[in-house]
């Protein structure tokens, strides 16, 4: 879980004043945020199987790393409890306690997918803004970094397991029909605003149907910055997306009809 993708791209939207203050704040102070993953629309995310076929050697370690203070008896009588219910109960709380350990955020390894510009560039109006990190795990409050594999059934998770299973098949495991992402993500300590080097933001991809203001913004303060502002174009005789760079006074036909 500690890949180095050359390019990460971050889709934004950029359809109102509040998108706008955003990448202004962005261009002057690289920032990533790191989001509550409680938070996000897939019912199926971070969430995994678990397997419960563990023997008495695992059970007793599992109960004594989450219940160090507690006695032989109490393990005993928890062991025995494990009925269909509780095990439920236990496997929804062990879920609680790892997603409120950490924020997360999602970087596609792909620029040009239409699909993510409808979705997460919304409807082609806002941007793209391109990063590159020599070590994902150096930035501050980083805990872990990986690639997302994605398959057809939940991953499970053995009680026997280690720790570092528990993250990887919670955290970098979605299911299949995501598979068009290509995702990548950062896991922090920490949620909300996550400073980063200025040089790890290399370029500002605009939508097609980006707004004059948005262009104009992306333009101004790229500029002054020496970051590269590339504008997506749609082509006219193919079902794809070009990138051309952006420049001040001159005028792109970036989307037709």
């Amino acid at each position: 879980m500690s890949e180095s993708p050359s390019q990460l791209f971050k889709f934004m939207s950029g359809k109102n004043s509040e998108d706008l203050a955003r990448l202004d704040e962005l261009l002057k102070e690289p920032y990533l945020w790191s989001a509550d993953p409680t938070t996000y629309n897939d019912p199926f995310e971070f969430k995994i199987s678990v397997d419960w076929s563990a023997t008495d050697v695992e059970l007793r370690k599992r109960f004594f790393t989450d219940k160090p203070s507690e006695s032989e008896a109490a393990f005993l009588i928890w062991k025995n409890g494990l009925t269909p219910e509780f095990r439920w109960s236990v496997a929804m709380s062990t879920r609680r306690g790892l997603l409120a350990t950490f924020g997360v955020c999602c970087f596609s390894k792909e620029v040009f997918n239409q699909l993510l510009w409808a979705h997460y560039g919304c409807s082609h109006t806002g941007y793209a803004a391109e990063f590159a990190f020599d070590n994902p795990l150096g930035l501050q409050h980083a805990i872990a970094a990986g690639n997302v594999e994605y398959r057809d059934q939940k991953e499970k998770w053995r009680l026997g397991e280690d720790e570092e299973e528990l993250w990887r098949k919670t955290c970098f495991v979605k299911s299949s029909p995501w598979v068009y992402e290509r995702e990548f993500r950062i896991l922090f300590s920490k949620r909300g605003k996550i400073v980063i080097p200025p040089n790890s933001l290399c370029a500002i991809y605009l939508g097609c149907r980006a707004s004059t203001e948005l262009r104009a913004l992306a333009l101004e303060v790229g500029s002054a910055r020496s970051i590269k502002i590339l504008q997506m174009c749609e082509s006219p005789f193919e079902f794809k997306l070009d990138a051309v760079e952006a420049k001040r006074n001159v005028t792109i036909m970036s989307s037709f009809f």
